[in-house]
């Protein structure tokens, strides 16, 4: 059959209106999605702002409650925009609670993607030999670790929680291992104290550790004694030399007349001592009883813990410091009281 020619010339005539509106249909769909992917990809990011905000995600916030906040701070403009943008990343509910420092230059993609992963502010704190544990908690508050030091203290001395991270021990007081921390601000106490020990166990390792359960002493009292070597020394060629002379008070039944036990009793921290000082009573006053206090008086190293395992094999009995980290080893009372005046009368005259 010959086709009609006006029949053709007008259904062509049809198709190209059809063909228009599809197109036209196909481009405002395109830009539809495009404007919602626009939108749901969040603020773009302001380098003309220079610093960072400290912002802290509560437990349990949501991500409306994280979007106000960021909107009140002037971090985003659009709350419900960076809603729909944590929504779209498959983030709602992920938000990671914690404290961060958002930058203000940032985007919205940047802010999800900061608090999705948890990057929280890291501080660096640096834990000293023969600290003891309610100056580490000093630190740590200082540091905005720590929000509560007397529940770090009261972890420290819970024998419980001691026997949990492996330790049958009255007190962790002497095993927070001294050493620079990476930590969260807030952190639980718990688990501050838990670092600390897993660090001890980790530095100390099994052989060392194994070796301080065999002493005559035992793992708790040798730590005692290494907390007191930690106290006194500061050069550390003469630490095997002091572990070695109250080695030899020990065996003798000597006081040990240790300062650093009587410093461990002040509430100001250390200081000069006064004679009034060495009266105080307590188990802890080495002037007073005879033998080790009845638990370590601060968190010694590998250099005190070495020396009380290695002690030096000497025949002092006595030391004076010198005024300047170092000490004078002595035999005798008489050596001892003649050094102690030479000390005396350098003080007096301000020379070391």
């Amino acid at each position: 059959m010959i086709p009609d020619k006006d029949s053709a010339k007008y259904r062509s005539g049809k198709i190209k209106p059809l063909v228009v509106v599809g197109i036209a249909v196909a481009s405002l769909v395109l830009a539809a999605l495009i404007a919602v992917y626009v939108y749901v990809s969040g603020e773009g990011a302001d380098p003309s702002l220079e610093g960072a905000y400290r912002y802290q995600v509560p437990p349990g916030a949501s991500t409306w409650r994280v979007a106000r906040d960021l909107q009140k701070a002037g971090l985003i403009d659009d709350a419900r925009r960076f809603v729909f943008h944590v929504k779209w990343r498959g983030l709602d509910g992920e938000l990671k609670k914690g404290t961060y420092d958002l930058p203000r230059s940032g985007s919205m993609k940047q802010f999800a993607s900061i608090l999705g992963e948890g990057r929280e502010v890291e501080v660096q704190v640096t834990i000293t030999e023969g600290m003891t544990a309610k100056l580490v908690a000093r630190e740590l508050v200082k540091q905005g670790v720590l929000l509560d030091s007397s529940a770090f203290v009261d972890q420290v001395h819970n024998p419980s929680y001691a026997k949990e991270l492996g330790l049958e021990v009255r007190t962790l007081e002497g095993f927070l291992f001294p050493e620079t921390y990476t930590f969260h601000l807030n952190e639980p106490p718990r688990k501050i104290v838990r670092v600390m020990v897993e660090m001890f166990h980790e530095k100390v390792g099994p052989k060392r550790l194994q070796a301080l359960r065999n002493t005559e002493l035992g793992l708790f009292r040798s730590i005692t004694l290494a907390s007191i070597v930690a106290g006194e020394y500061q050069l550390p060629e003469e630490a095997p030399i002091i572990a070695g002379l109250y080695y030899n008070r020990l065996d003798r039944g000597w006081r040990l007349q240790a300062c650093p036990t009587v410093q461990y009793l002040l509430p100001e921290g250390p200081r000069r001592l006064y004679l009034k000082d060495l009266k105080i009573e307590s188990p802890y006053n080495t002037y007073r009883n005879r033998g080790l206090p009845p638990g370590p008086i601060n968190n010694p190293g590998l250099i005190a813990i070495d020396a009380v395992l290695n002690p030096a094999d000497v025949p002092y009995m006595f030391m004076v410091a010198r005024g300047d980290g170092g000490h004078v080893f002595s035999t005798t009372g008489e050596q001892h009281a003649a050094a102690k005046r030479e000390y005396d009368r350098k003080f007096r005259n301000g020379t070391p």
